[in-house]
């Protein structure tokens, strides 16, 4: 009976860590996915600036709504004047950062990022009285970061995982 046991409880903590597993390149997979499917209204070119529309929207508007001082300074003494180039900016990164969390690749570093680029999103939106979105989502956003930089998300079915295995092991 106690062999019986042991084996079920090893059982048992083994379909645990395969659950954790994941559920940890679930969330990591379901985030790089928020950031993709937020890109479809940063388009190339004008980025919204001719239209008043998309990026465009949501940068100028800080300068009418924003309540943290050194934020509304930073757009407009350097992100309008310059808002091509943050256009641009904008959009490489948040690809670049979809697309390494979406395989799992330095993902610590690269959740640490994200928890950053969501801060001023985050401050774009939340007193935005035209928002087309829940502004309170930047804060759960923020929180899935830290979540995959405790977790190391990226161990788990990702690349960050992979390369830790030793050079000889056939899983790499």
């Amino acid at each position: 009976l106690p062999a019986m046991a042991t084996t079920i409880t090893a059982r048992v903590e083994a379909l645990d860590a395969r659950a954790r597993t994941g559920v940890l390149a679930a969330g990591r997979v379901t985030v790089a996915l928020c950031w993709l499917a937020n890109l479809h209204w940063k388009v190339p070119g004008a980025f919204g600036e001719d239209t008043g529309g998309g990026l465009y929207k949501y940068v100028e508007s800080v300068t009418r709504h924003s309540t943290f001082a050194p934020f509304t300074w930073i757009t407009e003494e350097i992100i309008l004047p310059n808002y091509r180039a943050f256009g641009w900016f904008t959009l490489i990164s948040e690809t670049l950062l979809a697309l390494l969390l979406l395989v799992g690749y330095r993902t610590k570093i690269v959740a640490l990022i994200g928890a950053a680029m969501t801060v001023p999103i985050f401050l774009s939106v939340i007193y935005y009285d035209r928002a087309d979105e829940w502004s309170w989502a930047y804060f759960l956003f923020f929180a899935a970061h830290l979540l995959e930089y405790a977790g190391d998300a990226g161990g788990a079915h990702g690349l960050d995982g992979v390369l830790r295995r030793p050079p000889g092991d056939d899983r790499r």
